[in-house]
């Protein structure tokens, strides 16, 4: 769902569509939520939002337990089923997202249009509920189709660019985005990142650096197999 303005002129009168929360209240409930991590890392965050995230992350950590005796003992465990402790990037937007304004009323995930609550990965669409009744994502890839869904395709430039390699990754971030103006949430997939799929962040253009730049590395600068990178642009 949209929240709808009227505007009147000279006793004309039309309505405006506004999809997206205000860049001032995303960037301050994703910097409260952050703090969590700087408390406790990924258990902080996840146990802050509790239920049914909470519930996921305790379980996996359970798992990684047995996992790690398992290999002291000589068991092999093959790569793709190796578990490790869950990436927040996916929750901490959500969390953004649904403590953000829009038009002064929460913007809250659950009460807008949903991606199918299915998908061949792990986490995909999934909809996790927190404690406090709000939907959260796991993955970037229930981000990114939410964000498709209700505002749109990415915006351009960077409506979807795509890497070969990860000189082409730091290229792009070293020549090009780094010097972007413009503020918004960020979703990149990264090769080899199986649960979560990949990074999401906000991008501040103002002052040229990712909100979470505190408590997690550039993904950008050429460490990583970025596969594709997307922008949606707020304001305000």
């Amino acid at each position: 769902m949209s929240e709808i303005l009227k505007a009147t002129c000279k006793g004309k009168s039309t309505n405006i569509e506004c999809r997206r929360p205000s860049w001032e209240s995303i960037k301050m409930s994703y910097a409260t939520i952050n703090n969590e991590y700087k408390k406790g890392a990924a258990e902080a965050v996840f146990k802050k939002i509790g239920g049914e995230p909470y519930k996921e992350f305790v379980n996996n950590e359970r798992a990684i337990t047995i996992q790690n005796e398992q290999i002291q003992q000589g068991i092999q465990i093959a790569p793709a089923n190796r578990r490790y402790t869950l990436n927040s990037c996916a929750l901490r937007i959500s969390y953004a997202l649904n403590y953000s304004k829009l038009l002064g009323e929460s913007f809250l995930l659950k009460y807008k249009k949903l991606p199918s609550n299915t998908g061949e990965l792990k986490y995909e669409n999934k909809r996790w509920y927190g404690s406090d009744g709000n939907l959260y994502y796991l993955s970037i890839y229930g981000i990114r189709n939410f964000l498709t869904l209700n505002w749109g395709n990415s915006d351009k430039p960077y409506y979807l660019r795509t890497f070969r390699d990860r000189d082409e990754v730091a290229k792009f971030y070293n020549n090009e985005f780094s010097k972007f103006n413009r503020s918004g949430i960020v979703v990149m997939r990264i090769k080899g990142f199986v649960d979560a799929g990949g990074h999401t962040t906000l991008w501040n253009g103002k002052d040229k650096h990712f909100e979470d730049f505190e408590i997690s590395e550039n993904y950008l600068i050429g460490n990583h197999n970025v596969v594709d990178f997307q922008f949606w642009e707020l304001k305000g």
